[in-house]
């Protein structure tokens, strides 16, 4: 039966997945910006790390639409005439690991 396959092959990579959850932390505690970020409510170290690995310098961006822009989070715009028209949802160049 595939259920009590599956629960078997979780309780083998538990371990590693794990240990694998405290090299990121280990990881993001080195980091001061990866810090920072986990002060905020809801922001663990798999966020922070990924974030901080993503954007790199900070620096790099003059403000918080670059960022929006570099992820792929600004929405669609689907533009006719005089009508301008938002969609809701990110882009197709959106990165996924920044909407996960």
């Amino acid at each position: 039966m595939i259920v009590p396959q599956s629960a078997r092959v979780l309780d083998q990579l538990a371990p590693v997945i794990a240990e694998l959850d405290r090299a990121v932390a280990e990881e993001a505690e080195k980091r001061s910006d990866a810090r920072r970020l986990m002060e905020q409510p809801g922001v663990n170290p798999v966020t922070a790390l990924m974030f901080v690995l993503t954007i790199g310098p900070a620096e790099r961006f003059r403000s918080s639409k670059q960022v929006v822009s570099y992820l792929g989070l600004n929405p669609r715009e689907s533009s006719s005439g005089a009508r301008q028209k938002l969609a809701p949802s990110a882009s197709k160049a959106t990165d996924s690991h920044a909407i996960s």
